[in-house]
């Protein structure tokens, strides 16, 4: 699975001066074919580490898939939100993350997180309005302001990944983690997955590996992301009322206990 490459794809934009130092880590690469390219920006200034991924399925989300900002990208990453006019911005990372002296910074402090707090990115100002406590969601309504023009969006910030994926709208959300490649496509992978189910029962579930890697780079490189894909797709057409809870209870076993297993194997080391 890891070593998987589609034949085609094209990264000369993310690999030219400075865009190569836009990206977290080194060996990253950012898609030619899908990437999102910043509006009203000159040539050479159009470069942000996203991609538009999804289903091809009429009135399927349209999800822009995106590494959480560095501080050299925060204008960058709200320009983008503001210009694809972003109906939603869900964080599936903390900003730190880790154990113990393993811990690093997974993501910039890309947004005021004080009621009433308004912080500037460049020609943005960001202002927090509201903010709503979950079990398993933060949601904080934003306003973004350009010069004179409005905007609103929203921010879903949550450790793990909802259980199901949200009505969304049809406009672009924004989904973003450490470098954009782990759980955001596995998150954006489960409604791509039931179009393919609903219009092909019997599907193999590493073709839809490989076409979330024809949309971002190194989508879905763990084994562990591949077996929360297939969770999360079961746990979607249970509460569909597609399956019923037994349908999916071995797999869901099997999956908790090596789940507990490495979790009790990290906090050892």
């Amino acid at each position: 699975m890891r070593r998987f490459v589609p034949v085609g794809v094209t990264y000369k934009a993310g690999e030219k001066y400075p865009n190569y130092r836009k990206f977290r880590y080194s060996g990253e690469k950012c898609i030619g074919q899908t990437r999102v390219v910043l509006k009203n920006r000159g040539k050479g200034c159009d470069f942000i580490n996203a991609n538009w991924v999804g289903s091809p399925a009429p009135g399927a989300t349209k999800y822009i898939c995106t590494q959480a900002p560095l501080k050299e990208t925060q204008e960058d990453f709200w320009h983008m939100c503001f210009t694809e006019k972003a109906s939603l911005i869900l964080m599936l990372c903390d900003f730190t993350e880790g154990y113990f002296t393993l811990s690093r910074k997974t993501s910039s402090h890309y947004f005021p997180e004080k009621q009433n707090e308004t912080l500037n990115f460049g020609a943005y100002t960001v202002t927090m309005k509201d903010k709503l406590n979950g079990p398993e969601i933060e949601k904080t309504d934003f306003t973004v302001l350009e010069i004179k023009c409005i905007a609103s969006c929203d921010i879903g910030w949550t450790f793990a990944l909802p259980s199901r994926p949200n009505p969304f709208s049809s406009c672009g959300v924004v989904v973003l983690c450490a470098t954009g490649e782990g759980r955001v496509p596995t998150f954006a992978g489960i409604e791509l997955t039931a179009h393919r189910i609903t219009s092909k029962p019997e599907i193999d579930m590493m073709d839809v590996v490989k076409e979330l890697r024809k949309q971002r780079f190194a989508a879905i490189s763990s084994t562990f992301q591949f077996l929360y894909l297939h969770y999360l797709v079961l746990d979607y057409f249970v509460q569909e009322k597609l399956l019923v809870p037994h349908h999916q209870s071995l797999f869901v076993e099997e999956y908790r206990r090596i789940v507990t297993d490495r979790l009790q194997r990290v906090s050892v080391h």
